[in-house]
């Protein structure tokens, strides 16, 4: 990835206003071709290992850079990261799904679920407390370990409604996202090798996105 992107954020995040960003609307754009060409390399490498990612383009996956700030206290209108969101069921859908994220000292890969509306989180949960066994063995893994140590979300103080306290997998019932994380750094971004980098996390994400698409009976 080339470093005018991270260069573009890192001036976004010190200029956030309409005038600056008018002013150097074509570095956005350039910028914004340049991500769009990455996560088209992103889709096409996916592919080669997750066939339901199909017929899809980057202009599907990345998101608008412009904030929704009607009910936000921070004002600032555009977003200081570039992302995209590649999954079975597109942007607009619940389904598991791999998310890359770019800005300076906070790129990432991410996948699986995160905070799915209440029948999608509850279809997960009815899959582990069914049996949790394909689920621990995922996240279990030492491959998935090496690359995201453990599984991450928010998670509910008590047990969910409908379930025991004292269920045996309460620690993944409780959680109400279901998402593993791998950050990389500015010098990893801009790396020749950063799409490979990113290929080799999302096979990784493979299993635990594909249980928890089939939990959603995708």
């Amino acid at each position: 990835m080339q470093k005018q992107i991270l260069d573009f954020l890192k001036n976004l995040s010190k200029n956030n206003n309409r005038d600056w960003f008018k002013k150097n609307e074509l570095v956005y754009r350039s910028s914004l071709n340049e991500f769009y060409k990455f996560v088209e390399d992103l889709i096409l490498g996916i592919h080669t290992f997750d066939s339901s990612i199909r017929n899809r383009s980057a202009k599907d996956c990345v998101f608008r850079i412009y904030k929704d700030v009607r009910f936000a206290k921070d004002k600032s209108p555009y977003k200081t990261n570039f992302g995209a969101w590649i999954a079975t069921a597109g942007k607009k859908e619940v389904s598991a799904g791999y998310y890359v994220h770019v800005a300076p000292g906070e790129s990432m890969v991410a996948g699986g679920l995160y905070l799915p509306p209440s029948p999608a989180l509850l279809s997960v949960r009815k899959a582990i407390a069914s049996d949790s066994t394909e689920l621990r063995n995922i996240i279990g893994a030492k491959s998935f370990k090496n690359q995201f140590k453990e599984l991450k979300g928010e998670r509910l103080n008590s047990a969910p409604k409908g379930f025991s306290k004292d269920h045996p997998d309460i620690d993944l019932l409780r959680l109400k996202s279901f998402i593993a994380i791998r950050k990389f750094s500015d010098k990893e971004v801009i790396d020749d090798r950063f799409v490979k980098l990113c290929l080799k996390s999302f096979e990784q994400l493979l299993p635990l996105n594909r249980f928890l698409n089939k939990a959603l009976k995708l």
